[in-house]
């Protein structure tokens, strides 16, 4: 049971990286939409 506490651990740190990740490409590509837009 004790192998149950780090593995949620790392799964909920896993889940905030990737969200993370997609906010921040999600800002990046509207970032160059808005450059497209103004170019």
């Amino acid at each position: 049971m004790n192998d149950i506490g780090p593995h949620l651990l790392v799964f909920i740190f896993l889940l905030v990286i990737i969200s993370l990740l997609k906010k921040f490409l999600f800002n990046l590509s509207s970032i160059k939409i808005f450059y497209v837009i103004i170019a």
